[in-house]
């Protein structure tokens, strides 16, 4: 037969292979499908049941596994002779090479000479740049390079900081960060030694706080308002101002407000515009407000090695704050005339600290000599107490009504013929003199009486 016909023939059997299916009745769900002939419960990769020559059925013999393929020794795929000589030339052409780099290396750094060490630096953001420059003969150095940092304190130079740099072709550069040798203000020594030959250049300090003050702490408004400022200032170790510009200083500072020992508000300033810092805080929105009050503060040299005593400068103060009464008046009738008793009242008067108003002192001044243009009457011709006060103008003239208010804050007794305590306190006593921390309001009503 042709090619054509055994396709013919293959076709043909497939059709009726199909109509035998198709007439066969199918199972119900779960039954199998009957298996085309010469396969084993539908597995085409095992052959069917024979028969012996007796004509009984024997069982199926499955396929052996397929084994793994072992290269061929010889052929396309093995390796060749030529191969391997190459990558054994290729491997010892490569040593030769390295070697003969590494001896010219040797033989240059052995024959090269070091005459001189030039050390220069600038300084960077947060590292001091070392740039070392050698003079040589008989070749280029390439090796390394010794670099000491030493500063002149108290006792004399004392080594900060020791590092390694690697030269190439006479030239290194060394950048040491700030933090690993800055202890203090002052002159510090850079040595850069190759081969005994050692190289010095000089570095002057003068950008970190050595001394921090809480000098001062303040309402903003004593009438009134809501704040309060406490003032630092950045100082030498002596307690002056140092010869500085502000823009060197690399630092940030961290200040807490307590009142009874409760922390009202902590600010922190990363970035030093001054060496008289105002610090602005809020009152406590309860209880009472007046009273004293303990800041701390902490700065941070930035530059300075963690490790120095540089590094962390503290600060701490108590300053007793009080606001004075707010005072308000009212008086009837609001046309005052002549022999026209006029009542006045200061009920209205509070205190924005919370404290208790223990005193209301009225003096009317009157001079017939003084007219609303000049300065103040100084002749009192009645005094009063109370939160109200009355008063009857019997002449035509210029008066002036004054009302003074105190609170009870810093009320306590302190004897004052005693030395301080070692914060500078008043000592408490039985007898003494009133404190000056007293919150004082004053008003002034200025009452003209023109003549009729």
């Amino acid at each position: 037969m042709t090619d054509s016909q055994d396709s013919s023939i293959d076709i043909g059997e497939m059709i009726e292979i199909g109509k035998k299916e198709e007439a066969t009745p199918k199972g119900g769900e779960g039954t199998a499908a009957e298996t085309p002939p010469g396969t084993w419960g539908g597995d085409t990769s095992a052959q069917g049941p024979t028969m012996d020559t007796g004509g009984r059925p024997q069982p199926p013999t499955a396929s052996a596994p397929a084994q793994p393929e072992e290269p061929p020794s010889t052929g396309p795929g093995a390796p060749g002779k030529k191969g391997k000589k190459k990558l054994l030339v290729v491997g010892a052409a490569v040593l030769i090479a390295l070697g003969a780099l590494g001896g010219f290396w040797v033989l240059n750094y052995l024959n090269t000479s070091v005459s001189d060490v030039v050390v220069s630096h600038t300084e960077g953001d947060d590292d001091l740049i070392v740039g070392i420059h050698l003079s040589t003969t008989g070749g280029d150095y390439q090796g390394p390079a010794v670099v000491e940092i030493y500063y002149l304190g108290d006792d004399g130079w004392e080594r900060v900081y020791n590092g390694h740099e690697t030269m190439m072709r006479n030239e290194g550069t060394h950048l040491v960060p700030y933090t690993y040798f800055i202890v203090g203000n002052g002159k510090y020594m850079i040595n850069a030694t190759v081969r005994g030959i050692t190289g010095s250049d000089t570095y002057e300090l003068k950008s970190l706080v050595e001394n921090l003050t809480i000098a001062s702490a303040s309402p903003d408004n004593p009438d009134g308002g809501t704040t309060f400022t406490a003032t630092l200032l950045l100082l030498s170790e002596d307690g002056t101002y140092p010869d500085i510009s502000v823009s060197e200083i690399r630092a940030s500072i961290n200040i807490s407000a307590y009142r009874d020992n409760n922390l009202i508000e902590t600010k922190t300033m990363t970035t030093i515009t001054s060496l008289q810092i105002p610090v602005t805080f809020n009152y406590p929105t309860t209880g009472k407000t007046s009273g004293w009050y303990r800041f701390e503060a902490t700065l941070t040299n930035h530059r300075a090695k963690p490790s120095s005593e540089m590094h962390t400068v503290d600060a701490e103060g108590e300053f007793y704050l009080n606001r004075n009464p707010q005072v308000r008046v009212t008086w009837t009738p609001t046309d005052i005339e002549k022999n026209t008793q006029v009542t006045f009242d200061a009920t209205g008067t509070i205190d924005p600290d919370g404290d208790t108003i223990t005193n209301y002192t009225w003096n009317v001044y009157y001079d017939p000599t003084k007219t609303p243009d000049t300065d103040n009457s100084t002749l009192i011709v009645k005094t009063g107490w109370g939160q109200t006060f009355t008063y009857n103008f019997p002449f035509t003239g210029y008066y002036i009504v004054d009302l003074m208010v105190t609170d009870d804050a810093g009320l306590d007794m302190y004897d004052m013929t005693q030395p301080p305590d070692d914060e500078g306190h008043p000592v408490e006593g039985q007898d003494g003199v009133k404190d000056t921390y007293v919150g004082v309001g004053q008003y002034e009503l200025p009452v003209y009486i023109p003549p009729v």
